[in-house]
């Protein structure tokens, strides 16, 4: 059935909407193909020769905790694409459970947290850093605040056309000051500062939580590598790192951008 859009008296309309309904469930269906086509697949040899393949995380989870999978069987990860493209190298169940969090926190559970931290101290770092060069660019001049926001924007935005609109507003409003090389900037800063931090805090969660989340059976014990890289190196860099991004490189950004 039509919509009511469509249920117009004019034959051509009435033909171009059709048409577009016609096209909506194709382009539906191509966007699910190309989704299942990037599904995340695990494979896994038993002892018997058999391969057992895990499209669902939580079900090959399952039989790692209850030891029907141990952590030395041979296993690879793949797309469906890949499988069906390329012959995929074989590795063991415990280094392909370091692709997905889940799977990780089975086997290394302070260091699932501490690389989960890294990725959402880099994002926080980020957001937090392009908060404050908003609001310093707006303290110098508004007009460089609304061209930076609108920089911003077209590098979310899913069209080619967009940054180069950005440019044309910031040349035509006479801003000489490259703003796409500090969004670069803000990104390196929020990241460089916001991973060690996420870090630390990951691998602080991770200690507390261990002894209450369910672990592989068989699940080593994780060595002094993972406090010395989720501890003892994130405050040393943070404590080292942050007098330099205070008294040095903010007053040289200002300098640059005014």
């Amino acid at each position: 059935m039509n919509s009511p859009e469509c249920s117009v008296a004019n034959t051509e309309s009435a033909i171009r909407c059709d048409r577009s309904s016609d096209l909506q469930p194709i382009e539906e269906e191509n966007s699910t193909s190309e989704a299942n086509q990037k599904a995340q697949i695990i494979e896994v040899k038993l002892p018997d020769g058999d391969v057992e393949r895990y499209e669902d995380h939580s079900v090959l989870r399952s039989e790692i905790i209850n030891g029907t999978v141990k952590r030395d069987f041979r296993a690879r990860v793949m797309t469906k694409s890949d499988a069906e493209e390329k012959e995929v190298e074989w590795s063991t169940v415990e280094k392909v459970a370091d692709t997905s969090f889940e799977l990780q926190s089975l086997f290394k559970p302070v260091w699932a947290h501490t690389m989960k931290g890294a990725v959402y101290g880099a994002l926080v770092g980020i957001f937090l850093k392009a908060l404050d060069t908003t609001v310093t660019l707006f303290a110098i001049d508004a007009t460089v605040g609304v061209v930076w926001l609108i920089v911003v924007g077209s590098l979310f935005a899913k069209r080619w056309w967009a940054p180069a609109i950005a440019i044309f507003i910031g040349i035509k409003l006479g801003i000489n000051a490259n703003l796409f090389i500090t969004a670069l900037a803000v990104a390196i800063v929020g990241s460089i500062f916001g991973a060690p931090a996420g870090m630390l805090i990951g691998t602080i969660v991770g200690v507390f939580r261990k002894r209450k989340i369910p672990i592989a059976h068989d699940a080593g014990v994780e060595g002094k590598r993972t406090y010395v890289y989720g501890l003892m190196f994130p405050t040393v860099f943070l404590a080292t790192m942050i007098p330099v991004y205070i008294f040095w490189l903010i007053p040289k950004m200002l300098e640059w951008v005014s």
